[in-house]
């Protein structure tokens, strides 16, 4: 049956005015942690008397590709991070709340890179993949002639004209966990702890046997998190809401 509301010119328009401001907080490790060891790096947001929003929060990952010598890459080296590389970089991924666990993501390379090919789109890998990394391998070698995903991929983090192998990629949380995807809503009254289990370079780089083995120095990890305010109208109404619970 054809749904009709859309062309209902008559309709009041609705205007959601419970929101009075919406804006990013950033979250960094606990002090102390490096983010190159192979041990779990925890993000904490201790406050409980906030409105957040982790559907829409993301992860920043900074860091840089270089030899394993520590020279940069030239341009004309075949090397670059794999698809979906950031993701690679990491074993594991969990999410909690208040101590009790939310979800955990194992093979987190492998699991989002699935989960990934289902859900997006070639419009969404042109139009803003490689805000997150993610642009397909064409070919299942490394060629910068015939594997136009990894030509793309080599270009933006080894050609570019500012320090080579430097890459900075936000990844929604919605790309790594389930819960992001099916609760949209605000959460209140817990603390929130991000847990990514750091692993090898293997598999987040991707080279042809002409080129020197390389590493990649991470030298960011952050969690970027909406958080809400009310207007005063629905902070009265939150209010009573939270006091009866």
């Amino acid at each position: 049956m054809a749904d009709y509301k859309s062309l209902d010119l008559t309709e009041d328009p609705f205007i959601d005015n419970s929101i009075f401001r919406y804006q990013f907080g950033e979250y960094t490790p606990q002090n102390g942690t490096n983010i190159n060891d192979t041990v779990p790096i925890k993000i904490n947001i201790e406050m409980t008397d906030s409105f957040f929003k982790p559907s829409k929060a993301y992860i920043q990952v900074e860091g840089r590709l270089q030899a394993a010598s520590g020279a940069s890459y030239a341009d004309i080296d075949v090397v670059t991070l794999t698809h979906n590389g950031i993701m690679h970089l990491f074993d594991r991924m969990a999410y909690d709340l208040s101590g009790q666990n939310i979800e955990t993501v194992n093979n987190l390379g492998q699991a989002t890179t699935m989960l990934g090919m289902l859900k997006y789109s070639n419009d969404f890998q042109l139009a803003e993949g490689l805000n997150q990394l993610w642009y397909k391998d064409t070919v299942t070698d490394a060629n910068l002639t015939t594997n136009v995903g990894f030509t793309v991929r080599q270009a933006y983090i080894i050609k570019k004209p500012t320090t080579k192998g430097t890459f900075s990629f936000c990844i929604p949380l919605n790309h790594i966990f389930g819960f992001c995807e099916d609760y949209t809503k605000v959460i209140y009254g817990f603390k929130h702890t991000l847990t990514l289990q750091r692993k090898n370079d293997n598999d987040a780089i991707f080279r042809s046997a002409a080129a020197a083995i390389g590493k990649v120095n991470l030298t960011k990890v952050s969690l970027w998190m909406p958080y809400v305010t009310p207007s005063d109208e629905a902070r009265l109404t939150l209010n009573t809401i939270i006091k009866n619970k």
